[in-house]
């Protein structure tokens, strides 16, 4: 996978970086990753429930969250590879780099989050 040109993240819009095999990339969220997360999950609520009230979530879980997320920032900065990223292969990213590392990016990202996905205008 291509490493994404990693713009500032802006937390006030929900932005978080991170990092994986050695490279940044910028967590966001818009309509199409918060539908795609409740499609794949079940429902981002859900999971971000359960990870505020007793720290779990698996592995499948975190590589959905930051592979919508990733693919939201590539919409945002018109990064064509973006659209190639698969769940799996940022599951193996998330797997090389360390769960310890990726953890509070995702948490931040799940908190952040609009619960609903609004139309965009």
């Amino acid at each position: 996978m291509s490493e994404a040109p990693a713009d500032a993240p802006n937390p006030a819009r929900g932005e978080f970086l991170v990092t994986l095999e050695g490279h940044d990339y910028v967590l966001r969220a818009d309509y199409d990753a918060i539908a795609a997360i409740d499609e794949q999950l079940g429902s981002i609520v859900d999971v971000t429930r359960r990870l505020s009230s007793d720290g779990s979530i698996s592995l499948r879980e975190i590589s959905v969250v930051l592979c919508e997320a990733m693919k939201a920032q590539g919409r945002k900065t018109g990064y064509a590879p973006a659209r190639q990223y698969t769940a799996r292969r940022v599951g193996e990213m998330v797997y090389n780099t360390g769960l310890h590392s990726v953890l509070m990016p995702v948490a931040k990202f799940l908190v952040a989050a609009p619960t609903e996905p609004a139309p965009q205008d």
